[in-house]
């Protein structure tokens, strides 16, 4: 037999004694059968201690995905800027020849479009393929994340690529009149 613990009985104050391992007693002075909720409760904090442990690893891991996709917008922000301020600076330098500017820029300006094309063709799917796929919101992960992204840079590229040589014909009519 284990320990013999003692406890006031809930209904006429008596000290009623029981063994450790027992889930009920009889109060000797008032006859109250009294339940031991000690167990129960041991259980319920030993759940909740595992459930606790089970939520911080998720928040741990949580934590680390959204840390990862921050990693990842940042490199494709600054990829998309630095593609872009180049795509405008070579639609300003072959637009110096039909604005009547400086015909010597045109070659350059060419070949820049070229080197941000050939950034924009590889930058697209390398960040795809490095597209972590995490939602935060709904703390899940993207079915066919990379696939969706590959045509989201895609249409967004080239989006901003439109908007970068609208900026730099409309600069140039500033410039040029």
């Amino acid at each position: 037999m284990g320990d013999v613990i003692a406890i006031t009985c809930p209904h006429c104050g008596g000290q009623v004694e029981r063994a450790s391992n027992e889930y009920f007693a009889k109060c000797p002075y008032c006859g109250v059968e009294i339940a031991f909720n000690e167990i129960r409760e041991e259980a319920q904090v030993g759940a909740y201690r595992e459930r606790l442990d089970v939520l911080e690893q998720s928040e741990s891991t949580d934590r680390e995905k959204r840390l990862t996709m921050q990693r990842w917008v940042r490199i494709r922000n600054i990829s998309f800027a630095a593609m872009n301020l180049t795509n405008f600076l070579a639609f300003v330098l072959v637009g110096c020849d039909t604005m009547g500017g400086i015909d010597k820029w045109v070659p350059a300006g060419a070949l820049l479009m070229l080197v941000t094309l050939a950034g924009f063709l590889a930058a697209v799917p390398l960040l795809a393929v490095n597209y972590p796929g995490y939602n935060a919101l709904y703390k899940k992960e993207e079915k066919f994340g990379k696939v969706r992204m590959f045509f989201v840079l895609g249409g967004v590229g080239i989006g901003l690529f439109l908007l970068s040589a609208i900026a730099a014909y409309i600069v140039l009519s500033l410039l040029f009149g």
